[in-house]
C-alpha cells in the first residue's frame, strides 16, 4: 500500500499537472540538475522548450 503524500507536495503536484494541462512549461529537480517538462501531444509546448 502506498503512503499519501504530505498535503503541500500534493498541492505542487496538482498545480504542475494544472499547468501541462494548459500547454505550459514545468520545470522540476533531478538528481543532478532541473529539467524542463511539458506536454508532448502540444506541438506549441515543445517549441517552447527549444525556446527556453
Amino acid at each position: 500500500m502506498l503512503a499519501a503524500l504530505p498535503a503541500d507536495i500534493q498541492r505542487q503536484i496538482d498545480k504542475g499537472i494544472s499547468i501541462l494541462k494548459k500547454g505550459g512549461t514545468v520545470a522540476f529537480p533531478t538528481d543532478t540538475v532541473y529539467g524542463l517538462g511539458c506536454s508532448a501531444n502540444l506541438h506549441q509546448s515543445v517549441e517552447r522548450i527549444y525556446q527556453l
